[in-house]
């Protein structure tokens, strides 16, 4: 038996988290345990390798698909890119009917009934975690001939199926992703987590420990544990980071954390154990965003600035994300103090990003009222780093409920106002976060109010999308804070942070 297991294009320019897929490598395992035959196409590494799949992706990559002649193709997703994989679902059944293709990953887990419904060309959806329900869909096609036993542990990543030479020219970074437990113990309305896995569990450390041995001897020089949440429990946390840090791999890492777990302590142990990064949702800022988001994370907590300050002070950079929401949306009020907060965790050294709030099917939040979706594929393209062929998805179309990136569920002025008042907002904030600190306590100034200044500057931002338009919104903004700092202090920060962009003042 062939198993052929797909992972959509994702990235365009930003190649800093591209690393083998974990989870198909897992799958990967499972298959070949069982006797079977097994591929990776990763076209998320042979976007940037292969300029004949950036000129005709889907015709390309369905012949290269057709070619592996797989009895069974698994696509996974990541949301943004779920289209994709749907059609090529479609192209490869059109010409190899009796093959059997089969999709999991978070998104099409937690809309499979809709999935199945609106496209009758997927044969099947494993819905939650999927090692063992694919297992054993491999055992139902392949019957005798797959003579593996069942496992009672998560199977290690296969990774004698990907080449990693290949990855590591891509991105320099030498990186991998890794699991040193699943699930989250808090359960936010607006996340994919809690309905996805079945209990929140940390992985044995000796087990970890040795799979990190590992990656050293085959190149890799940076980890990313990509579990929703490394702190779930942070004494456990703290006793691996000690066995990492004894362990002396060599090895620098990132993670996922909640902020209310990142005590001086644990960031200390963190630090001294390699790790370099921590993403961090703080989500939800005001009173309105903490009831819609069931998440109150700086309420009554240690201050954000403090511990940020202790993380950049140990060489760990924070990158927190804030939850917007369109002004119709009960959190939408908050919006101006979520950007106040996101403005003092970046002038505290954070990385800030303001992302839109989207409606996932199967999150707390997609019951909380009824909303009317339309397709919309402004957020991809101005707010993600995406290829053309995931900003481009006709299937949302006549099935918007089911791909939230690729629609709106407020009306079409509000959305698209919300989405480039955010962009912008994000930035003034990465760009001169000191400038506006200093003008915030100035009567009638905010950020929001310098964001929406920026954006009248030069009206029509339309065309305007992603990377094409930052330098736009710096040049934009320059001009609008420079009037609100004449003749105070704010101005010589002004010209220190525009300096430091490289662009003389009077260019």
């Amino acid at each position: 038996m062939n198993v052929v297991l797909v992972n959509p294009p994702k990235s365009h320019y930003d190649v800093e988290e591209l690393a083998p897929p974990l989870g198909l490598l897992r799958l990967a395992r499972v298959a070949h345990d069982l006797g079977a035959a097994v591929t990776v196409e990763d076209y998320n590494l042979l976007w940037h390798l292969d300029a004949q799949l950036r000129s005709s992706f889907y015709e390309v990559a369905t012949e290269r698909l057709l070619g592996l002649d797989g009895d069974i193709y698994g696509f996974t997703s990541m949301a943004v890119d779920s289209h994709v994989a749907l059609e090529l679902v479609r192209r490869v059944k059109a010409k190899r009917p009796e093959a059997v293709v089969v999709l999991g990953g978070t998104h099409f887990s937690s809309s499979a009934a809709g999935m199945q419904r609106a496209f009758p060309w997927v044969d099947r959806i494993v819905g939650g975690e999927g090692e063992d329900a694919f297992g054993a869909l491999l055992r139902e096609q392949g019957g005798h001939s797959l003579l593996g036993v069942s496992r009672t542990a998560l199977p290690p990543p296969l990774y004698d199926v990907v080449r990693f030479p290949a990855y590591f020219h891509v991105n320099p970074l030498r990186m991998v992703n890794m699991e040193a437990g699943r699930g989250c113990r808090y359960k936010c309305s607006f996340c994919y987590s809690p309905g996805h896995y079945q209990r929140v569990r940390d992985f044995g450390i000796d087990a970890v420990i040795e799979e990190l041995s590992l990656l050293p001897l085959l190149g890799v020089r940076h980890v990313w544990f990509v579990e929703d949440n490394f702190l779930n429990d942070p004494v456990r946390a703290g006793r691996l980071c000690r066995a990492i840090a004894e362990a002396r791999l060599g090895l620098t890492w990132s993670c996922y954390a909640t902020f209310p777990e990142l005590s001086a302590s644990i960031i200390d142990a963190m630090a001294m154990a390699g790790c370099t990064e921590v993403f961090s949702g703080i989500d939800a800022v005001g009173t309105a965003s903490e009831r819609s988001f069931h998440k109150a994370f700086l309420r009554g907590k240690t201050p954000l600035e403090v511990t940020t300050k202790r993380m950049v002070g140990a060489g760990i950079t924070p990158t927190y994300a804030f939850l917007v929401a369109p002004p119709s949306h009960p959190a939408g009020v908050n919006l101006g103090i979520t950007a106040c907060t996101a403005l003092e965790a970046r002038c505290a050294g954070a990385e800030t990003l303001l992302n839109p709030l989207n409606v996932y099917a199967g999150a707390l939040v997609d019951s909380a009222s009824a909303y009317v979706f339309a397709a919309d594929d402004v957020q991809v393209r101005l707010m993600m780093d995406v290829p053309d062929v995931v900003a481009q998805n006709p299937f949302a179309v006549a099935h918007p409920e089911l791909f939230p990136f690729h629609a709106r569920y407020v009306g079409e002025d509000e959305w698209h106002g919300f989405l480039s008042l955010s962009h912008c907002l994000s930035t003034l904030i990465a760009t001169y976060p000191r400038t506006l600190a200093s003008l915030v306590s100035t009567p009638g100034v905010d950020p929001v109010l310098v964001a929406q200044a920026t954006l009248e500057r030069f009206g029509d931002w339309s065309r305007l999308m992603s990377v094409d338009r930052r330098p736009f919104e710096q040049d934009a903004g320059f001009f609008v804070l420079e009037t609100l700092a004449q003749g105070s202090p704010a101005s010589a920060v002004l010209a220190q942070e525009r300096a430091s962009q490289g662009v003389p003042l009077d260019g």
